[in-house]
């Protein structure tokens, strides 16, 4: 996805190779923070009450802070790393203001962190959690393509689009 939003010339000079390189190895630590959610929230089959929620949120402050005292403690420069404290800490955000947990709007929300949030959303959705099962790659076209400006860019959604076969693919190759 990064790889197509790199054709958009806005993104060209900033999506390079190393950018999407770092996107690559930041993404896996994304919800590092859910090491501090107990497990009865974590893994809860049901809905959430509003208490149990906002203790869900708190996993984005968690990991960012995780990967900030890492990087300060032991003088880390690298720059995925940076990426990877970026992500953890507003892919929850959504382009119109809503999310969580800073209330970030549009390009104030880091761009690695709007490409990461759709990739989320989509391994959300195609995946099965103790709370939901897995549902079609349509399903997930579809209400990606519904969100667009609200919860995701526009134009990270297009790219999105221009590759979604490939997000097939792969979420097939990974199936259960």
């Amino acid at each position: 996805m990064a790889r197509e939003l790199r054709n958009d010339p806005r993104y060209r000079q900033v999506i390079t190779g190393e950018f999407i390189e770092d996107l690559l190895l930041a993404g896996p630590l994304h919800d590092i923070g859910k090491v501090g959610i107990p497990d009865a929230v974590l893994l809860k089959p049901g809905p959430l009450s509003d208490d149990e929620w906002r203790i869900m949120k708190n996993h984005v402050r968690i990991g960012a802070q995780i990967l900030d005292r890492a990087i300060e403690r032991y003088g880390l420069k690298d720059r995925y790393l940076i990426m990877a404290k970026n992500i953890c800490a507003y892919h929850h955000e959504r382009y119109d203001g809503s999310g969580y947990l800073e209330g970030l709007k549009g390009e104030e929300i880091p761009l690695e962190a709007r490409i990461f949030a759709l990739a989320d959303a989509y391994d959300a959705i195609r995946s099965k959690r103790p709370y939901k099962g897995p549902l079609s790659h349509e399903e997930a076209v579809r209400r990606i393509k519904e969100a667009a400006g609200r919860h995701f860019d526009p134009q990270v959604v297009e790219a999105f689009l221009r590759c979604e076969e490939e997000f097939r693919r792969i979420s097939e190759s990974f199936a259960d």
